[in-house]
């Protein structure tokens, strides 16, 4: 628990300075709107590093087009029906939340635990900041595999973005492969005991 709460405000401080820095630090091309892997400082990786959460963090930059007025979080859980269920969500008003070029643009950070609870950060202005509880993600989970966002990917305004997929298996055996597709096609993860995804949304509806 102690290193949880540490880890909870070492992503908080990483937000925090990197939010005062100005810079959305991603390799967002020119004119594109989206999400994009954050390019970490060596002292920051570091950071990361020392407190042994480097895999199973993720930082991405992004960048909305002018016509939205939030950027949201869903977390979501796979039913036995093979349906997702939404089990947590929020997100961050870009409405006095710009950036000093009066961009909407910004870092999310995300961050995985052993007991499968989720934890995410979003930084553009403003903080918000939201955490699944065991409750919701009650399961063996012996064998895991999770897959994140590795490279640039575009998004216009209310179009839902999978930036994470995490799969938990009590078969150790059981050969599981996350991959960021699966989030439109969850068909083939039926029969896996935990399975989760984070998305991302560029909406112009209110938080």
């Amino acid at each position: 628990m102690k290193k949880k709460i540490l880890a909870f405000f070492l992503c908080a401080a990483i937000l925090l300075s990197l939010a005062c820095s100005g810079s959305a630090g991603g390799a967002i091309p020119a004119n594109k709107y989206g999400f994009a892997p954050y390019a970490l400082s060596k002292e920051e990786a570091e950071l990361l590093e020392y407190f042994a959460i480097e895999n199973t963090s993720q930082l991405l930059s992004f960048k909305a087009p002018k016509e939205a007025t939030a950027v949201w979080v869903n977390i979501y859980r796979l039913g036995a029906n093979g349906q997702w269920s939404r089990i947590d969500s929020g997100g961050l008003d870009f409405i006095n939340n710009t950036n000093s070029k009066n961009e909407r643009s910004g870092v999310f950070a995300m961050r995985l635990y052993k007991d499968h609870t989720i934890e995410c950060h979003i930084s553009a202005g403003g903080r918000f900041s939201v955490a699944t509880n065991t409750s919701e993600t009650d399961g063996p989970g012996l064998s895991t595999a999770y897959a994140f966002l590795t490279q640039f990917q575009q998004a216009g305004l209310n179009e839902e973005v999978p930036v994470a997929m995490i799969l938990n298996s009590a078969d150790t055996s059981a050969g599981m492969a996350a991959l960021l597709n699966d989030f439109s096609e969850p068909s083939g993860l039926a029969g896996l005991d935990l399975v989760q995804a984070v998305t991302l949304t560029f909406t112009n509806s209110k938080v």
